[in-house]
């Protein structure tokens, strides 16, 4: 098989968001790949919300949002 037609992801992870004291720190909506987390946002990674994404779906700063979808609330 040729290498090139594999088809390559990375890996986005929540974060702390850097406002609020330890006892009261929220979590991000968006993903970031660890690089950006620790070098761009200097923020924690949350490393228990590893998910793989296509690398196309990175805006320029490396973040991913997952795109909303037309579910709703259930139940």
């Amino acid at each position: 098989m040729d290498n090139t037609t594999l088809n390559r992801t990375v890996t986005v992870y929540n974060y702390w968001l850097p406002d609020g004291s330890n006892d009261h720190r929220h979590v991000s909506r968006a993903k970031a790949t660890l690089e950006t987390i620790q070098h761009v946002l200097r923020c924690e990674p949350l490393l228990g919300t590893a998910q793989e994404v296509e690398p196309d779906e990175l805006n320029a700063e490396g973040m991913y949002q997952r795109l909303a979808t037309g579910w709703g609330v259930l139940g």
